[in-house]
């Protein structure tokens, strides 16, 4: 056979064993089909469903998908390699009676309970009426891309825990375990989801609190948190991250359908509070409105303790809780998280910190001081270090010793912030010290530090920089002194020896 015949013929079973291995390995095992065959709603997946609905007593509780399922998602990126695939959505809304997110949860709950109905037997000749099916004790309809079914839900058979039913436009009646009717029966109140914020803190970009007349925008520039109103700075990490998990943590203890008084007389109307948050990919934002405190029951003395008893006497106490409206949904929170970032002044939300890097952020660290330029470039979990002109170029030292300068400079808080125009001349002529920090992807910071003061106007402290913000940093007036000892150590460092590489045998 000459050679080009046997190319092709390679590249033809090559192709043709791809083929069916795409083919082949979504398609079910013999067992997997057997267990689909024993199923009252065979064929029909959960990550496939669009709606969901439930009809029982006269009332219809509908919910939505909200975008493609899953199943779709797939389908598509199998037709279009070209095209990404996107997050599946997973978040549900209650449309009917009440329009509010689902639980999630409750609903994966309901389909694997109900698409996963397996025939336990099937009724021969059955009076449909005798078994409840005529008219159905309720109706459980799911719809797909590929169209809907639903399932006919009969009574309980006597003497089991089964129930007769049967899916509409097919003749057999057959009989299910009944566990899945607890489902049924829930009020339409209880697929409200209890998680009031959709989404993760990763999905936060940008934080408005406007109390009274007050409003403090807080957002999201790169992976770094910024103050944007009313002053324009870096804001503290740490105090941003509590207010984003504050909000995206926030539940409902309860929902109020009856509103025991009026909005203004629940704080609502005027608002107290007004939060406002951005998400991601979203054009509406949530609101959340704080409202006033719900009215505790009294408190219920405890019995003194015995002698035996160390768990004390007093009162009991409950955690307090308020009126809020959530996304237009009436309900009460325990805002105790939230209260302490909604009554913060601007000022606190400043971050006080000299540089937004951590110690194992950065990659080189160049300074220059009175004893000249030094660079130092991580390399293999120790540093090279070049100390400006010096003859033989680089040396690797041990990476304790700039660990211990880095933690210093990462971990420097000012004691006072001044604003510019506030501190002219305190950061005048030339600074003690220089250092600029360099992590992955080139992200920078230059930090400037003048000598430390015994006293003057801002009180005593040591003038600070930060590339990036408008502002001077009153730090520690021990600073500058307890980073030029810090460097002094690295300077002085040994270089690490090489290793010697051992001989071939």
């Amino acid at each position: 056979m000459k050679p080009r015949t046997l190319l092709v013929l390679t590249v033809v079973v090559a192709a043709l064993a791809a083929f069916v291995w795409f083919y082949e390995r979504k398609l079910p095992t013999s067992e997997e089909a057997k267990a689909e065959e024993k199923k009252v709603l065979a064929g029909t997946k959960a990550d496939a469903v669009r709606e969901v609905s439930i009809v029982r007593g006269g009332t219809t509780v509908r919910i939505v998908r909200e975008g493609k399922p899953p199943a779709e998602e797939e389908k598509k990126q199998g037709e279009d390699e070209a095209s990404p695939l996107s997050s599946p959505a997973s978040d549900w809304q209650l449309t009917s009676p009440l329009q509010a997110r689902a639980d999630r949860s409750a609903v994966e709950g309901l389909l694997s309970s109900v698409l996963g109905l397996e025939k336990a037997r099937t009724l021969e000749k059955v009076d449909r009426k005798e078994f409840g099916l005529a008219p159905p004790a309720a109706l459980v309809t799911v719809i797909t891309a590929e169209g809907k079914r639903t399932l006919e839900v009969g009574r309980e058979l006597p003497g089991t825990d089964q129930r007769a039913v049967a899916v509409a436009g097919e003749p057999a009646v057959h009989a299910v375990s009944g566990s899945f009717w607890t489902d049924l029966t829930k009020p339409p109140g209880d697929w409200r989801s209890r998680e009031l914020f959709a989404g993760t803190r990763d999905d936060v970009e940008r934080v408005s609190l406007q109390t009274g007349g007050n409003r403090i925008v807080l957002a999201r520039r790169g992976d770094e948190p910024w103050l944007e109103a009313p002053i324009a700075d870096r804001a503290d990490r740490e105090r941003f991250d509590e207010l984003v998990d504050a909000l995206t943590t926030l539940n409902a203890t309860e929902f109020v359908d009856q509103p025991p008084a009026s909005p203004a007389q629940l704080g609502l109307e005027p608002p107290q509070t007004v939060v406002e948050v951005v998400r991601k990919g979203q054009t509406k934002p949530f609101r959340l409105v704080l409202g006033a405190p719900k009215a505790e029951p009294a408190a219920v003395p405890t019995p003194e303790p015995t002698p035996t008893d160390s768990s004390g006497g007093g009162t009991a106490t409950k955690s307090s809780t308020r009126y809020a409206r959530a996304d237009g949904q009436l309900v009460t929170i325990n805002a105790s998280a939230l209260d302490e970032s909604v009554a913060r002044p601007p000022q606190d939300w400043r971050s006080r910190g000299w540089t937004t890097f951590a110690v194992y952020d950065v990659d080189k660290i160049e300074v220059k001081d009175g004893h000249g330029a030094l660079t130092l470039t991580r390399d293999e979990g120790d540093w090279k270090r070049e100390q400006g002109s010096k003859p033989g170029g680089k040396d690797k030292i041990f990476y304790g010793t700039v660990s211990d300068f880095l933690a210093a400079v990462t971990d420097a808080k000012a004691e006072k912030l001044l604003d510019a125009s506030t501190a002219a001349g305190l950061a005048a002529g030339s600074p003690a010290l220089t250092i600029t920090l360099t992590g992955s992807g080139g992200k920078s910071q230059t930090l400037t530090l003048w000598p430390g003061r015994v006293e003057g106007p801002a009180g005593p402290g040591a003038p600070a920089r930060s590339s990036g913000r408008d502002v001077v940093l009153l730090m520690p007036a021990g600073l500058p002194a307890d980073l030029a000892e810090k460097l002094a150590g690295v300077r002085k460092a040994e270089p690490l020896k090489e290793a010697t590489p051992t001989p071939a045998p």
